[in-house]
Order: C-alpha cells, then structure tokens, then sequence
C-alpha cells in the first residue's frame, strides 16, 4: 500500500511527534471544537456513499458492501446500513464466507450470523510451539498476520480461541514496543502496531496492560510522514480507544476534510483503492474523531 504524500502529511506527523507523551484522558475534544465543519464533511460523505448503494444493498463485492455499511453505521444514516448489513446477511444465507475478511466484515456487522463465525474461528492458526500458533489467516490452511488478527478481533471479541491470539500478537512485539505483521518480521510498523493494538483490545487486553502502553509510546513517535486512508481509520479508532496526542480529532479531521471532493467522495492518490472503500475508511476515521 502506497501512503499519501502530501506537505500536509508532514504537519500531521510533525503535531503526533511534538505531542507523544500524552496521556490517554488528552483524547477528548476541546470544549471550545467548532464541529460544525466535522458535521457538514460527513453529512455530504455519507449522502455520497449512499447514493451508489445498488437497489439489493449492496456496493459491488461482499467485503466492500459490508465496509461500507459499517462506515455508515458509525456516521449515523441507520437506514442505508441496515439495507447493507441484509445484504450481508442474504450473502452469508446463500453462501458460507470463503475468508477470514469476509467473514469478519460480515460478523462485525450481524454477531449472529453462525456461518460468517465459523469460517473466521477456521482461519486461527492452531500450532502448538510454533510462532503462528493463534495467529490468523487469510483462509485456512495459510500463515497468519496482525492485520487480519485485527480484523477477527474486531468481530469475535473475548472468544475461546483469544488467549491464543494474544500469544500470536505479543510474538509480534519488539523490543521498542511496537509491532511487526507476523513473528518472521524483524522491525516494527506503524500500520501494524495499529493492527496489534486493535487486536489487543479486541480480544479483552485492558488498556494499562505493558504491551499496550509501551506500544502507544512507540506509535506517537513513529507517526509517519504519509498516510492511507486505511492507516488514518485504523489509527483514529486506536486514538479514540486509547487516548491520543493533545488536538488529535482536530488535525486529522482537517486532514481528510481538506481531502474530500466536491462530490463528497474521498479518492486515495497514487494507490489503487475503489473510491466506495476509500469513502468508507474516510467516515469511519472521521466518526472516530468527534
């Protein structure tokens, strides 16, 4: 995945180094924030988005359907998102999901769908001894990364398997207390430490846990100089949960609100993304940051 470079993105980083020793209650807005603009950026994202819904529900591919019904969700249009999430629910009916994203994204919108969680408890690696052991795969048989660990975090919470998993993810952590994508991996990243810490939380690791702290610090200053839109979702959704530097919701919300098109699209430069799924990562950082 290519980032964003723009001299925008170096301020962004420039304000998360300058503020990384924050502690988790500067995570709150200011009571002085004019949302306004915040409001008006969403609004128009999520008329967008709801505009190229298909009259069954869907927006092309099962994945993206369910991407974009959950960004809709936590922007607040209820109706849009429920006739995805139906969608969903007819897909899984239909056909049990093939892979563990698939099936997270369908399960992070419906606990209930018995299908879409038996396919993601599928794909947890079970080695005993081995690094992967815990870990998840895109599809069973495979090797297991922190970015789709994250993804079965999200969507099965606490379940039986998770001790396991957060052995996986802590095999991932470094010295420096960030995280690496799997074992194998020598050096840390800002991407996947987001992944590991989403994970983390999702599987019940409380926030004053030593890995989830000395991976915070390692995130506020490894910030890097380019963004996806991808990277920003995750990141305003670890932020949020966690506490991020003194004016986060601010900067990174006047990043993507100088980002939107005047169609009220978001479009990410230089890497190859649907604008549906560019979109529905923009909103959901964004609901992230009021």
């Amino acid at each position: 995945m290519k980032p964003l470079h723009t001299p925008n993105t170096l301020l962004l980083a420039v304000t998360f180094l300058a503020a990384g020793c924050a502690s988790p209650g500067s995570s709150h807005p200011s009571p002085e924030r004019d949302l306004a603009p915040l409001r008006s950026t969403l609004r128009r994202g999520v008329a967008w988005l709801a505009d190229r819904q298909a009259a069954d529900g869907s927006w092309g591919s099962g994945v993206d359907t369910a991407r974009a019904a959950r960004a809709l969700r936590m922007s607040d249009a209820p109706a849009a998102a429920e006739r995805g999430t139906v969608r969903v629910r007819a897909n899984c009916a239909r056909r049990p999901p093939e892979t563990a994203e698939e099936a997270a994204w369908a399960l992070d919108l419906d606990a209930g769908l018995s299908s879409a969680r038996e396919t993601l408890v599928r794909c947890q690696v079970t080695k005993d001894g081995d690094p992967a052991d815990g870990g998840f795969s895109a599809a069973p048989p495979g090797a297991p990364d922190l970015r789709t660990t994250s993804q079965a975090a999200r969507a099965l919470g606490a379940f039986p398997g998770a001790p396991r998993a957060i052995a996986f993810v802590t095999r991932c952590q470094r010295p420096t207390g960030g995280f690496a994508g799997n074992p194998g991996v020598a050096h840390p990243d800002p991407a996947s430490t987001c992944d590991a810490l989403i994970a983390l939380r999702g599987f019940g690791v409380p926030a004053d846990d030593e890995r989830v702290k000395n991976a915070l610090l390692w995130l506020r200053a490894n910030a890097p100089p380019g963004f996806s839109f991808r990277f920003l979702a995750s990141l305003a959704a670890v932020w949020q949960d966690l506490g991020g530097p003194p004016g986060w919701r601010e900067t990174l919300s006047a990043r993507l609100l100088s980002r939107q098109r005047a169609d009220g699209s978001w479009v990410n430069d230089g890497e190859e993304m649907d604008p549906v799924v560019a979109t529905a990562l923009a909103l959901e950082a964004l609901s992230c940051c009021r």
